[in-house]
C-alpha cells in the first residue's frame, strides 16, 4: 500500500502538544494535512468558519513547528500564505519524561473534536454505508497482539493520509485512544 510520502514529524515538545489541546488547532493541522500545502481561506472553508478566526493559531502553530509556511499564491485581492505540515505528525510520550497533564488534555481535545464530528454526522443524516461508527472495545492482549494492534491502527491511518479530496470521496476521521485499564486494586 502507498501511503503519505511525508516522513514522521515527532510531537513531543511541551510546548507543541500544549498547542494540540486546543480542538480548534487539532482540526487545522488535520485539515492541512489532508489537502496538502493550502491558504487560510481554504482551511476557513473547509471548518466553515472566517479565515480571521483563525489567523492566531496558525501563527501558534507556525511559531511551534507545527504548521510550515511554504509559500505565497495571489489570490483575488493580494497574497496568500501557503501552509503545510513538517510531516505526518506522531504525538509521542513517556508516561515517565512527560508532561502527564498536557497529554491529558492533547488527548482529550482529539476526543472532543471526535465527539463534535460525530454528533454533527448524526444531526446533519451523514449515515450509511459504514461512514459513521463508533464504539469501544475491551480485550486481553499479551505485547505482541497489542504490537499487532498498533501495527493495523497504524496502516489504518496510511490509508487515511493517502485519501485524497475529488468526486465520489468524502471525508472520514478516525479518533482512538488505546489505553490499559487501570483498575484499584482491591
Amino acid at each position: 500500500m502507498k501511503g503519505n510520502s511525508k516522513k514522521d514529524f515527532v510531537v513531543e515538545e511541551r510546548a507543541q502538544l500544549e498547542a494540540l489541546a486546543s480542538p480548534k488547532r487539532v482540526e487545522i493541522v488535520d485539515l492541512v494535512t489532508a489537502m496538502g500545502p493550502c491558504s487560510a481561506a481554504e482551511i476557513a472553508r473547509e471548518m466553515d468558519v472566517a479565515a480571521d478566526a483563525l489567523y492566531y493559531h496558525l501563527k501558534k502553530l507556525v511559531g511551534l513547528g507545527l504548521l510550515l509556511e511554504v509559500g505565497k499564491r495571489a489570490s483575488t485581492t493580494r497574497h496568500e500564505t501557503l501552509y503545510d505540515v513538517p510531516g505526518a505528525l506522531n504525538l509521542r510520550y513517556s508516561l515517565s519524561s512527560s508532561p502527564q497533564d498536557v497529554l491529558k488534555k492533547t488527548i482529550a481535545s482529539v476526543l472532543r473534536l471526535s465527539l463534535r464530528d460525530f454528533t454533527r454526522a448524526i444531526d446533519r443524516g451523514v449515515m450509511g454505508d459504514d461512514a459513521l461508527s463508533g464504539g469501544r472495545e475491551v480485550g486481553w492482549l499479551s505485547r505482541r497482539e497489542l504490537a499487532a494492534l498498533n501495527a493495523h491502527l497504524r496502516a489504518a491511518r496510511e490509508i487515511l493520509r493517502a485519501g485524497k479530496r475529488g468526486r465520489g470521496r468524502h471525508q472520514i476521521a478516525l479518533t482512538w485512544a488505546t489505553t490499559p485499564i487501570a483498575r484499584q486494586q482491591s
